[in-house]
């Protein structure tokens, strides 16, 4: 099974002995340990969590053509911090590959994680004067960006599901230590305080963001004519339970919600009472 083994992840080596993150076939990532023979091996040198180190890397047909060879010559050029953000942001591609449960708007395609984070983007931006508080708009962008960066690897848990949400909170926290640990500290800790913080729900800017994720799906079901509620035979008091914290961030926006997109496919038998 051909291998991908990313030189941008964290490196802990004894003599050639080295961990690394590598992706298998079905795009499934995992530490892994292994000593290979001298005559498999390429050597780098890169500072990662020390000043200077050796990185190993298995020689590995098309992928180390592609990754290995163009990130080992940056990494020999004194730029390993540079790999490390490149190895994240070709991972975070996988994003657009996590099926939500919200049809696009011409109903026939759901939505992936990307266009998700995306449309929120966009949203915040052009609806920010309707937050309840003052907010940092760039800090929210920041964290609709990346709040569901995490279900690459904990998938996506849909809101409807009782089940999923009891692991819910391990799994994704589980799955933001594996991603941003593969940023350098300072970008690490940045990013994963962005992530902390939508979490917690807490600060102006979480609640509107917040208020965003829940809003944008509404505004879905309503162009889709509620398609997905009547799919699933979805009911009012769900709607509004997932909805509890909505108008923390927003109130005119959850109005509006209750009244365009809620009330108007109840009134047509879309979402049951």
């Amino acid at each position: 099974m051909p291998l991908r083994f990313n030189l941008a992840a964290r490196s802990i080596l004894d003599g050639t002995k080295i961990m690394f993150l590598y992706e298998s076939a079905d795009s499934t990532s995992y530490p892994h340990e292994e000593i290979f023979p001298d005559g498999n091996i390429i050597q780098a040198t890169a500072g990662y969590d020390y000043p200077v180190q050796n990185i190993y890397l298995h020689k590995n047909e098309n992928d180390m053509e592609k990754n290995g060879t163009r990130n080992a010559a940056i990494a020999s050029d004194g730029h390993a911090e540079l790999a490390r953000i490149i190895e994240f942001c070709t991972e975070i591609d996988k994003q657009k590959f996590i099926r939500r449960h919200t049809y696009l708007t011409d109903g026939v395609r759901l939505e992936n994680d990307a266009e998700h984070a995306w449309h929120l983007a966009v949203m915040a931006i052009l609806l920010s004067d309707y937050a309840n508080e003052k907010i940092d708009l760039l800090k929210v962008v920041s964290m609709v960006l990346i709040h569901d960066l995490v279900e690459i690897y904990a998938g996506d848990t849909f809101a409807y599901d009782d089940e999923g949400k009891l692991t819910q909170k391990a799994r994704e926290s589980a799955a933001a230590d594996k991603l941003f640990s593969m940023l350098p500290d300072k970008m690490e800790m940045k990013m994963r305080g962005l992530w902390d913080e939508f979490e917690a729900w807490e600060s102006p800017e979480a609640k509107f963001a917040h208020t965003m994720d829940n809003f944008q799906p509404m505004m879905l079901q309503a162009a889709t004519d509620g398609k997905s509620w009547q799919e699933d035979g979805r009911t009012l008091a769900e709607v509004l339970g997932r909805n509890s914290r909505t108008a923390e961030g927003s109130e005119i926006l959850w109005e509006y919600a209750k009244s365009e997109f809620i009330s108007k496919q109840i009134a047509k038998g879309h979402l049951k009472e």
